[in-house]
Parts: C-alpha cells; structure tokens; sequence
C-alpha cells in the first residue's frame, strides 16, 4: 500500500502502518507535512522556518514582526517559491547584526550575561485577566484543535483580546511558526498583536517568550512546561508566563499582578534557584 495524499491540502498525508490493538491491523495513518523554507532579506540568506506547508505569507510576516525585523509595512516585496522565500524590504538590513541580536537575547536568558537588552525591550502594558478566563481560552482553543485530534502532530497558537474574544488561531507542526503564521494572520488583516494574550501548546523556552515581546505581548499561557531561559526571560522582559494551563490550574512564574487574583500579592522573582 502506497503513501498517498488525504484530502487535507497538502497538509497531512496518509501512511500504511502496522497497528497492534490485541490484533494485528493493517491501516493508514494520518500524519502531518513538514516543509523547510530558506528565507532571504535583500538577497542574503538569513534562515531556514521549519513549519506546515500552509498559510506562508502568514508565516513569513508574522516572523519577520516577532523577531523586530520588519513591519508589514516596511516589505517591499515577498516572493515565495518553496524552499525559497525572498523578502525585498525597504532599506538595508544587516543580517549579521541581527543574529548577533538574538544570540545577545538568548545569551542573556540562558543567565550568560547581564540582562541588560532584555530590560531595554521591556513590556510595559497593563493588561490584567482572570484566571478563569484563561481556563476558558485554553478550553476553547483546545476545542479548535482539529488537525491535533486527527494526527497527535501539531501544535497550537492563539491570540486573543483580554477581554476574551480570539483574533487568530493556527495549527502548524512547529510551536514556533504556529505563533508568527498567527501574528502574521492579525499583520494581514489590518490589526496588530500588540497588548494581546497569548496561548500554546508549546514548551516555553527563551526562543518562544521572545516572540512575544518583539509583539508587545504581555502575557504567556501554555500547556505546556516552562524552561529555565524562558522563565528568565519572561521575568526580565515584564512578561506574565503562565504555564501547565489545564485540568482547571495553572503555574504563575513571572509577573503574577497580570492575574487579577493575584494582583497585589507578593511572588517569587529573580532566576531560579541554584543558578
């Protein structure tokens, strides 16, 4: 039995496997596409975005913002023939200095170096939201889990207002590109990110906090577990990291005042213990 495509767009694909529930079983399993794209400013490669073979405009603006890069407006002109992506932007663009920019930033997550440009790049915003409106976002976007359901191999992202009302929800293979195809999705429709919550389903590493704060930002939510770097992160970046959202609880790590529960009660700051 050959592989062939499901009718999912190009997104899964359906694969003969061997199952063994008390009997053997032949069948076809549904599983998720990956692409590689290499992607390029000005004529000079800058990286390769892992990501689900959809919604690449999405992909490559909501990247390009949550990294401080580029504006929507400030895109010249965006040609994408896969694995090539080339983005002309307005003015010059030093991609050296730009990953020396982020090797800075995670340097510093990572408790390397003095965070000294993560406080430059601090989030002020004074956003606050209760804990039971997270339970119900985290409900809902589980609710819209589609491609999760069917395959096991996709993560999740959705930003929202505080007030609860969802601006973009995606599904993509990498927790990262989920996030900037979901930031790209509000670039194109008009709007921007900026004093949004958002959720994963995504281990929160430095990588993934940064996104938000070159978005604006202001508080995480995730299934999933923290990492050492991202919680640092999030503390030096103003950042509210919320994670192990589900079963009806959850773990504050940083900035707890955003919850309005716990607005005014003292909490744990700093880098964890040990390190």
């Amino acid at each position: 039995m050959k592989s062939r495509p499901l009718k999912t767009r190009g997104v899964t694909r359906g694969f003969p496997v061997y199952r063994i529930e008390g009997e053997l079983h032949r069948v076809e399993d549904e599983v998720v596409v990956e692409e590689s794209l290499n992607l390029h400013l000005n004529g000079v490669h800058y990286r390769r975005l892992t990501a689900s073979p959809t919604m690449r405009r999405e992909l490559i603006y909501g990247h390009l913002y949550a990294q401080g890069v580029a504006t929507p407006q400030e895109v010249l002109e965006l040609r994408i023939e896969p694995p090539s992506v080339d983005v002309k932007l307005r003015g010059e663009v030093d991609v050296l200095r730009l990953r020396s920019m982020e090797a800075q930033l995670l340097a510093e997550a990572q408790g390397l170096k003095p965070p000294e440009m993560l406080m430059e790049l601090r989030v002020e915003d004074g956003v606050e939201v209760e804990a039971e409106r997270l339970l119900a976002l985290m409900g809902e976007m589980e609710r819209r889990c589609v491609l999760f359901k069917r395959t096991g191999g996709v993560h999740s992202a959705l930003l929202s207002t505080p007030e609860g009302e969802v601006a973009a929800h995606v599904e993509d293979i990498s927790r990262h590109s989920a996030i900037d195809k979901a930031v790209g999705s509000i670039l194109l429709g008009g709007s921007e990110p900026r004093g949004m919550i958002l959720l994963s389903t995504g281990r929160q590493t430095a990588s993934m906090v940064l996104k938000a704060v070159g978005c604006g930002v202001p508080l995480i939510a995730s299934r999933a577990a923290p990492s050492s770097s991202g919680i640092r992160a999030a503390e030096a970046a103003g950042i509210t990291l919320i994670c192990f959202l589900r079963g009806g609880r959850m773990n504050v790590y940083t900035h707890p005042w955003r919850v309005r529960e716990l607005r005014g009660r003292s909490a744990w700051r700093g880098p964890p213990p040990g390190r």
